[in-house]
């Protein structure tokens, strides 16, 4: 058996996912409010609730105890993968409740129950315990 649960994660993405995009709206914490993306190696948090970023180096840092967004020789990287974000946002088409005008990524104070970025039925309800496919079919998104 296998203890790690690789045996159902399914064949590997390939190329057309560079990196995975993770949120969590506010749910028991008002301030548990963030999107993140990662390739693996390094993880892009953006908390929501005060727009505050973290930067973590995966590799050298599995538990993401040292945060990188402060330090200056980590500015460039914190901004491909800020930018990275905001692209991500605008290409799905979130609004500007997400990233304004200019391109800046925006603080959301108030958490979603669903998201319109989620698919749905025909009332608007969200759909629960499937894949989210692009037009083409690829899987993109779980949604549990």
């Amino acid at each position: 058996r296998d203890p790690t649960g690789s045996s159902c994660a399914g064949p590997n993405p390939g190329a057309w996912r560079s990196w995975l995009d993770m949120e969590h709206s506010t749910c028991y914490n008002a301030t548990n409010h963030w999107s993140a993306l990662t390739d693996g190696r390094v993880k892009f948090v953006f908390n929501a609730n005060d727009a505050s970023e973290q930067l973590f180096n995966l590799t050298a840092d599995p538990k993401e105890l040292v945060d990188l967004s402060p330090m200056k020789e980590h500015a460039a990287l914190l901004a491909l993968w800020r930018d990275r974000m905001v692209k991500q946002f605008q290409s799905e088409g979130r609004g500007l409740d997400w990233v304004s005008a200019s391109g800046e990524l925006q603080p959301r104070t108030k958490g979603q129950t669903y998201s319109p970025n989620y698919p749905g039925s025909a009332d608007g309800s969200v759909t629960v315990g499937t894949v989210a496919a692009d037009e083409a079919g690829v899987a993109t998104r779980l949604l549990y």
